[in-house]
């Protein structure tokens, strides 16, 4: 009542929302101590908030609950619940007349009499303890299963002789195309306004049309103008009902039926004719339809019958005899689908059923020979097959342990029951199989015994082809997969083996570049079957090494020849194409050997000139008796060159032999003997001076 989902009302357990009325919402609901179903009504609008109209609600409800009759629903209890008021009244499993209205299904006018019959004789008793409905209309009228009419939602109901007035300031009590004229004129009214309510229902149930129409002027429409005639809208129907509608929509409530009671009594009166016809008309189509044997249709149409006139002894009697036709013909019925479901359990041979079904057909006719002869039939055929069941037991039992001949023996002793049963014959082929797969099993394992000796004595080739053939007889036995593994696994070791073998001597024996090659590309083959093989990664490994050694060696002797033809001639060539080769090469012995001797050479080559061009030039200086000169030439060849005995016996020689220094500035020249003296010093010193040094 709050905008949230009800769960309770009250005392009483919300199931689900039956719909919305003109002020609040209506539940079905369970009531868990009286153990049954219950309608709640509760009210949200108008009366919120207003006290007067909330007591005014209560009153009339109190007062409405006191109504007990068979046409007016019941009213339960009454209630409050967050500040809203709320009616429990009896749950009824109908349709609303509004609703069948609509749907436009059709109906039989005599029903339709008796539904505003019981209207009327609701309001007439709702009229005697002074209670006026004042909102009768279509929505307010559940129609039941079984025919019988409640008349509900009297909570706007009010006291006749307490209350005249239509309605307070700001409240509109009712339904506008339902209400009499002197409702919608505001003036006193009684509980004929209801009869003109009931009027406007019975035209539209009558002719599915409202009497008065219009959205804005059918409030004028009641007030002055006539209902139209039902001529226009029915073809045929009672005359009396033309005089009914007058009557009980007549403008003024001194021209309509003074009571309810008054209208249900024409009311039933036609109907009561009506139903005459309609139950003599019934009647005849339910015997047409024994004489055709159409027994089914006929109880229906003899039940609508009943429903009429409960007392019909004819179509009592009649519906008798169609019930008992109707059972003979179900009885025979059972009887024929028990029969084919025992001729179809026979078929498959499923005799325990079989047996139970034609037992069944007996018990509903058992004067049936027929059935009697085939149910024993059945049972002996069912003997025979549970015979041949026992058999097939034992010979499943000996094949299974591997007794080939007594399963063989209890297969015969079927045969001599029933030779045509699918099931012996199915035996015999599963004893022959199974007797074949035994036959390969045994195969297989000698097989498999040869495949483990080859195994062992390593013939792996030998143990393969065994295990091929027990592939072929026996490919599912679990111990082929480990074999044929294990056999694989020592041929390719095998095979491995030699391979390595045959690399071994050759990379062992290998040692000049052809060999070494043909060496490696051996080693490159058996790398493409055994890519993963280490022994293979390390022969290539080290023929590889090998290779470059060979290409090293063979560029450090070509370079050694190319150095000894240029040592002399061009010893700085021979010492750059060192250089060239110690790059690719850095730190080679030969190679640093060979530097050193050119380096050394080319030193030595450098002494010698730096000191024959020293000496050549001291020479020079004691010819021309320059004995100073070649002094301080002779001490630098010394200093650069190193000292020699030679070297050291000529500076003596210049010191001691060269004149005196005084002598020397007045003449500037040595003597004779002195220079040929030093002459004869540089001769013995083995000078060969080639060409003066620079600046001497």
């Amino acid at each position: 009542m709050n905008g949230q989902p009800v769960k309770n009302i009250g005392k009483y357990e919300v199931i689900e929302v039956l719909g919305r009325g003109g002020m609040g919402l209506v539940y079905r609901a369970f009531d868990r101590q009286l153990n049954r179903a219950v309608a709640i009504k509760t009210v949200t609008e108008a009366f919120a908030g207003d006290q007067e109209m909330l007591q005014r609600f209560y009153r009339e409800a109190a007062k409405t609950g006191a109504l007990r009759h068979p046409n007016i629903v019941i009213v339960y209890d009454l209630g409050e619940q967050d500040g809203f008021p709320y009616i429990v009244m009896e749950y009824l499993p109908g349709d609303p007349l509004d609703r069948i209205i609509q749907s436009g299904k059709p109906q039989p006018l005599a029903s339709k009499l008796r539904i505003i019959e019981q209207v009327c004789y609701a309001l007439g008793y709702a009229h005697r303890n002074d209670v006026i409905h004042r909102d009768v209309k279509p929505a307010n009228v559940i129609v039941q299963s079984d025919g019988v009419v409640k008349l509900l939602d009297f909570g706007i109901a009010r006291q006749e002789k307490t209350d005249h007035r239509l309605t307070q300031t700001g409240h509109v009590i009712g339904t506008v195309h339902y209400m009499a004229p002197e409702r919608l004129k505001n003036a006193a009214f009684d509980g004929r306004s209801d009869i003109f309510s009931v009027g406007v229902m019975l035209f539209q149930l009558l002719t599915g049309q409202l009497p008065f129409t219009g959205d804005y002027n059918v409030a004028q429409k009641i007030l002055s103008e006539p209902h139209p005639p039902l001529s226009q809208f029915l073809e045929q129907y009672p005359p009396a009902l033309d005089a009914i509608l007058d009557h009980s929509l007549a403008k003024n409530p001194d021209d309509r039926y003074s009571t309810a009671d008054e209208m249900a009594a024409e009311v039933a009166s036609v109907a009561q004719e009506l139903r005459k016809e309609q139950v003599d008309e019934w009647m005849q189509r339910a015997e047409r339809l024994v004489q055709t044997d159409d027994f089914t249709t006929a109880r229906d149409v003899l039940l609508e019958v009943l429903k009429y006139d409960s007392r019909h002894s004819e179509a009592r009697q009649l519906l008798t005899q169609v019930q008992q036709s109707l059972n003979l013909r179900q009885r025979a019925e059972q009887i024929r689908q028990l029969r084919a479901q025992a001729d179809e359990a026979i078929i498959d041979r499923r005799y325990d059923e079989a047996v139970q079904f034609l037992e069944a057909a007996c018990g509903l006719d058992r004067s049936s020979t027929e059935l009697a002869e085939l149910l024993e039939a059945t049972r002996q055929r069912k003997e025979r097959r549970e015979t041949i069941d026992g058999y097939l037991r034992q010979a499943e039992a000996a094949r299974d342990s591997g007794d080939f001949e007594s399963a063989g023996a209890a297969i015969g002793k079927a045969i001599e029951v029933d030779r045509e049963d699918s099931r012996v014959r199915a035996a015999q082929i599963a004893l022959a199989r199974a007797v074949e797969e035994a036959s390969q099993r045994a195969k297989a394992k000698a097989l498999l015994d040869t495949a483990r000796k080859e195994i062992g004595a390593r013939r792996f080739t030998a143990a393969m082809e065994a295990l091929a053939d027990v592939e072929r007889i026996d490919p599912s036995n679990p111990e082929l997969i480990t074999l044929q593994y294990a056999a694989k696994s020592g041929r390719d070791q095998e095979q491995r083996r030699r391979i390595l073998e045959q690399l071994q001597d050759e990379v062992s024996v290998a040692s000049t570049v052809e060999e070494l090659t043909r060496a490696a590309q051996l080693v490159e083959q058996a790398l493409e079957k055994l890519p993963a093989e280490p022994t293979l990664l390390k022969f290539k490994g080290d023929l590889a090494r090998k290779l470059r050694d060979e290409d090293i060696r063979r560029r450090i002797d070509d370079v050694a020849v190319r150095c000894r033809s240029l040592i002399d001639a061009s010893p700085d060539e021979a010492l750059k194409l060192i250089h060239q080769v110690l790059h690719d090469v850095p730190g080679n012995e030969r190679l640093l050997a060979l530097q050193s001797t050119i380096v050394a050479h080319i030193s030595e080559r450098t002494q010698e000139k730096t000191r024959s061009n020293y000496l050549t030039g001291a020479h020079e200086a004691m010819s021309s008796g320059r004995y100073v000169d070649a002094l301080r030439l002779l001490e630098s060849c010394q200093q650069e060159s190193g000292s020699s005995p030679e070297i050291a016996e000529l500076i003596d020689f210049a010191a001691g032999s060269g004149p005196r220094p005084e002598e020397c500035r007045d003449s500037g020249t040595a003597p004779p003997g002195a220079r040929l003296d030093v002459a004869r010093g540089l001769r013995g010193c083995g000078a060969t001076a080639r060409s003066s040094p620079a600046g001497t």
